[in-house]
Formats: C-alpha cells, structure tokens, sequence
C-alpha cells in the first residue's frame, strides 16, 4: 500500500501546540488507514514512541491506536526534515496554516493541551502581572533604574552568591544600603560621620 500522504487538518485553536497538533493527527490518519506516516515533528513521534511513560490522554489514545493497527499490519512512522520539498509535508504544513487562521466553532479546547503548554502560560500571566506591579508601584526609584522588570537570567546569578554578596548586590541596586544618599534619608550621614571622626582623633600620632 502507498505511503498516505496528503493530511487534513481540522481548524486549530490559538493555544493548542504544534506537539499535540501532530498527535492529534496520527489518530485521525489510523482510522483512516495509513500505515506509513510522515510527520516533520520529533516532538510528537518522541511522545509517541520514544517515552516509557505516558502523561497525556491524546497521546495514550494514539499509542493504543498504533499498537492495535501494528498488531494486524506492518506500521512505519518515519521523520521528514520540514520546509524541505517533500509534497505531502509541504501540503500538511498548507492545511494547517489555513486552518490556524480559521475561527474554531465549538468551545475551547478541543483537545488536550500539553503540561508544557499550561506551565508557559501560566508563567508568561505571572511575567505580565509583576511588570504591571512594578510599573505601577510608586517610589523605588534607584531600584527602578537599575532593574526594568523580572529577570530569570538575574535571579539565578543572584542566588548563585553567598548573603553577604546578595546584602550588598541589593543594597547597590535598591540604594538602601551605607550610602550618603539613603544615611540622608534616614537621617544617620551626620551621626556616623561624627562617629568616624571620633575614631580618627583617638589614632595615635
């Protein structure tokens, strides 16, 4: 039998990912009958035959699918470099681009959502909502100049010191720490500046 080549892709909500796309797919291409199917994404032919342990319901769907039709048939799932000529991936990746832009009728979603998925949306909201708190917070203008938003980059280069650099690397960018500016404010510069010079006139010589 002749490789299927020529996929139909249902409309396509905005936060289903390409991953659960292609799984989605492979379900609907076995009760169709293929037994040979080329897809340019790793991702789901390693959720599918590459893990010992299956989180998600549409990918435990689809391994059932397979080994129910690998048990009668021979199966090939094969990998095909994407945007690289082949006609019936280059069709697929058609289809799919013209049913992402079609409105979906019926709720939201229709299929599973990938763990990944949810865990990036979650923390692009949490991303959104502490810059959002710290462009409306009032004040903190030191802080502000030095630290524009929440930084993955700076968290983790921050935890990597010991306290006492932490103590002073906060200090610095916040500017509450034993400079002039915030001694002023907080109305200490003159105290410890006579306590300095207290300790200078009893050195000896």
């Amino acid at each position: 039998m002749r490789p299927l080549t020529n996929i139909a892709h249902s409309n396509t909500p905005r936060h289903i990912t390409t991953q659960t796309t292609h799984v989605s797919n492979f379900c609907e291409l076995l009760l169709w009958g293929g037994f040979a199917i080329y897809s340019d994404s790793q991702a789901a032919l390693k959720a599918i035959i590459g893990s010992m342990q299956v989180c998600s319901r549409l990918v435990w769907d689809c391994v059932k699918a397979l080994q129910e039709l690998g048990s009668w048939n021979k199966l090939t799932l094969a990998w095909v470099p994407g945007h690289k000529g082949y006609k019936g991936n280059e069709e697929a990746d058609r289809l799919a681009r013209e049913g992402a832009e079609r409105a979906l009728i019926g709720p939201e979603p229709f299929c599973g959502i990938a763990k990944t998925h949810v865990r990036a949306s979650i923390d692009e909201w949490m991303d959104g909502k502490s810059r959002e708190w710290w462009r409306k917070l009032p004040q903190q203008r030191q802080a502000k100049m030095f630290i524009k938003e929440r930084s993955a980059r700076l968290t983790d280069d921050l935890l990597g010191q010991n306290r006492k650099a932490i103590r002073i690397i906060v200090g610095l960018l916040t500017g509450h720490c034993r400079l002039n500016k915030h001694m002023s404010l907080m109305e200490l510069a003159e105290k410890l500046r006579s306590t300095f010079c207290a300790n200078v006139k009893a050195w000896p010589g």
